[in-house]
């Protein structure tokens, strides 16, 4: 059995993916249930519909679950460390389109809240990222090695 040295970091952080998004998740189903409302209420800065706003959340929410869930499955695997950076770098796309859709939708842009959960929706993905190099740095070693 080779060390992983990069399994905690991939260990806690897919632990977090799925908590986050399980959250997102419920936030979105209820803001997708409600959007009639808010549809006839609050306008958005470009007059798009809350449904395309809460569903696009709610696929960004899905996605995230699904990366916890490789990483959680995967953190000892050496050999799953390339496709664990790259969900990790899919993952950091993800979120700068969010934090641009988010900009576009919302009449006010992005308020301070919304500057405080974009850093922190960055941190893992950057924490996930570190973790699979690490491993990866790992692999590479026991693959001259062999």
């Amino acid at each position: 059995m080779v060390y992983a040295p990069g399994r905690n970091f991939l260990l806690v952080v897919g632990i977090l993916y799925i908590i986050f998004g399980a959250l997102n998740l419920i936030g979105s189903a209820v803001g997708l249930a409600s959007a009639g409302f808010w549809d006839t209420t609050l306008p958005t800065a470009n007059d798009m519909p809350w449904r395309v706003y809460y569903t696009f959340f709610l696929a960004g929410s899905l996605f995230q679950i699904f990366i916890g869930i490789i990483a959680v499955v995967n953190y000892t695997r050496l050999e799953r460390a390339y496709l664990l950076r790259w969900l990790g770098s899919v993952s950091i796309f993800n979120r700068i389109l969010r934090i641009m859709f988010a900009s576009a939708v919302f009449p006010g842009g992005i308020i301070n809240f919304t500057a405080f959960v974009t850093f922190f929706g960055l941190a893992l993905p950057i924490l996930l990222i570190i973790g699979a190099h690490k491993n990866l740095n790992s692999y590479r070693s026991v693959s001259l090695h062999m």
